[in-house]
């Protein structure tokens, strides 16, 4: 009898794979409480697929299938743990987030890497609800696979949205992590990328993924170190000059990033970044996101090198002013600022561009209509 099932089972998954039909998933839901625990695997593989037509497949037995990710079966957990990494969303996953953190210890390598990577939608969910996993996630920092150590980063990036301080004791190896920028390569002997351009390809294609999950590792180590820099800029001070460094690194992102975690050090310490203004201000010709953090990292140091910002600030006003209608107040702010700096030094500088800034005298931001009038005002 259990075979016949299974082989019932293994007809109707082959047809599901080729042609869902929704009506099929009652005879799946059956299968989540068989004995067999084959048919348990295949009872979700099975949803799984009929949720990508149909979500509600999943989200209605979400209470069955939280059970199984605590099935004796090991293929079972996998079934479930990555149905919680790949299919749900939002509140079910917050739900089950205490026994995802148990399965982050189970035997079976790949329930692991689902729970991990189901952690961090729960984190998205609510990051401070999370905080009390940051622990359990840290070993993964240094896990030899590099998508199961990007969800981990990803992990601790979202929860340093709300609980940065939480974060703190993983910044150096975030630091490390965000400092990484080495070529990835997936070797393919030229005679064979001749003989076989189709395998070569393959090849290349693998190696531009893993390049892309390391920028998008780089990127979220990078947010969670500008967390960490809010509320404890002394753990972030010592790695200044490297950060200085990826100012120059060909992802645009990065180099974002990097300003962004300078604006905390200098607010809270003008003078460890002050002797930086030049590198920062040749930010200001660069993609808007980039010369968006650099006007908020000029900001923070002009205050203990006004000179130097405000000479940065007149060879760029042109490129300042474009950041005056920006969505964020901070960037809008510190662009009129660097004007102020700029109309300081010579009045005229801004004569182009103040029809812009008292558009701002009506901003829906107090601190930017001041920065605003100061540069608008009488010099």
């Amino acid at each position: 009898m259990t075979d016949d099932r299974r082989e019932h089972a293994t007809t109707l998954l082959r047809e599901t794979r080729s042609d869902p039909d929704p009506a099929d998933a009652s005879e799946f839901d059956t299968m989540l409480g068989a004995d067999d625990p084959t048919l348990r695997r295949y009872g979700l593989d099975g949803l799984k697929i009929l949720a990508r037509r149909d979500p509600s497949v999943l989200t209605a037995r979400v209470d069955r299938i939280a059970a199984l990710l605590e099935d004796p079966d090991r293929e079972v957990r996998a079934g479930a743990s990555a149905i919680y990494a790949e299919s749900l969303s939002g509140d079910p996953v917050l739900a089950a987030a205490d026994v995802l953190v148990d399965l982050l210890s189970d035997s079976y390598p790949i329930v692991r890497w689902n729970a991990l990577e189901a952690l961090v939608e729960a984190a998205r969910t609510d990051p401070a609800a999370c905080e009390a996993y940051v622990e359990d996630v840290l070993a993964f920092l240094d896990a030899d696979t590099d998508h199961v150590r990007a969800h981990a980063v990803r992990f601790l990036a979202v929860v340093s949205m709300e609980r940065p301080e939480a974060v703190v004791p993983a910044a150096d190896r975030l630091v490390e992590i965000l400092l990484s920028a080495g070529d990835v390569d997936v070797g393919i002997d030229a005679t064979v990328r001749r003989q076989a351009p189709d395998r070569g390809s393959r090849v290349d294609d693998m190696a531009e993924r893993a390049r892309e999950r390391q920028r998008s590792e780089r990127q979220a180590a990078g947010h969670a170190v500008f967390g960490i820099a809010t509320v404890d800029p002394d753990v972030v001070r010592p790695a200044v000059d490297d950060l200085l460094a990826l100012l120059a690194d060909p992802d645009p992102q990065v180099r974002q990033v990097a300003l962004d975690v300078l604006v905390p050090l200098a607010e809270d310490d003008p003078g460890a970044v002050d002797a930086h203004v030049e590198a920062i201000a040749d930010c200001l010709d660069d993609v808007p996101m980039v010369r968006a953090s650099a006007s908020q990292a000029l900001t923070a140091i002009s205050p203990v090198a006004s000179d130097s910002v405000a000479s940065a600030a007149l060879d760029h006003v042109e490129a300042i002013a474009d950041l005056l209608d920006h969505d964020s107040p901070p960037v809008r702010a510190s662009a009129a600022s660097l004007l102020a700096l700029a109309a300081d030094r010579d009045p005229d500088a801004i004569a182009d561009v103040r029809a812009e800034l008292e558009a701002l005298s009506e901003d829906d931001v107090s601190f930017v209509r001041e920065a605003a009038a100061d540069a608008l005002a009488d010099r």
